[in-house]
């Protein structure tokens, strides 16, 4: 009897044992290096680990977001992706059409508060993608295209003004374009009337 009792202990024991491994296990996880993550317990609480290390995640849901993220224009995309896609189509100021690649890389937030915020707002990293850093960048694109000819790009060597301007758009916002319409005095025009056969050609 006695050791039936001692094996009953050490049973009971190593139940004890192996249930308090298997809930640790399962209310602690750890981040990786380049991540955050947004937890949410299942305790109702909503947590977040930007740094590398263990964490309470209390047998919730966690989504992984990189600390930085890629939306590319590419000859090689990759299928069915959210960032790496084909190469975008562009018409400027000259109204010649072409397609660009670019490859734009954006940093989230890692300050617990505004990353969380950030969390809430698209609730995934896909969807931060899709609805607001991917049109940044092709809006971007089509308002600096206007800006330039493709003689000014390519003959006068504006490329590099061209790219710092893009840059500048997906920073501060596309860049604000005013027409001007300037009528010189004493010089009338129709539109009718080719101007080598206007009665004040010389």
């Amino acid at each position: 009897p006695e050791i039936f009792t001692r094996v009953k202990r050490i049973v009971g024991v190593s139940l004890i044992v192996l249930a308090a491994a298997i809930g640790i296990m399962g209310g602690v996880s750890y981040n990786d290096a380049g991540f955050c993550v947004h937890n949410r317990t299942a305790f109702g609480a909503e947590t977040a680990k930007c740094d590398l290390g263990w964490y309470f995640s209390g047998w919730g849901q966690t989504t992984e977001w990189a600390h930085y993220i890629t939306v590319s224009h590419t000859t090689q995309p990759t299928e069915n992706s959210v960032t790496d896609l084909p190469a975008y189509p562009i018409r400027m100021a000259d109204n010649w059409s072409g397609l660009m690649t670019q490859t734009t890389r954006f940093g989230i937030p890692q300050d617990p508060e505004q990353f969380l915020k950030m969390a809430r707002d698209f609730r995934s990293p896909e969807r931060l993608v899709v609805t607001t850093l991917r049109p940044a960048v092709t809006s971007s694109l089509d308002s600096v295209a206007n800006l330039y000819t493709m003689e000014e790009y390519w003959s006068q060597g504006k490329r590099d003004e061209f790219k710092t301007e893009f840059e500048n758009a997906v920073k501060k916002g596309r860049p604000a374009i005013d027409r001007t319409e300037v009528i010189t005095p004493g010089v009338s025009y129709s539109p009718n009337t080719a101007p080598s056969s206007s009665p004040n050609a010389t």
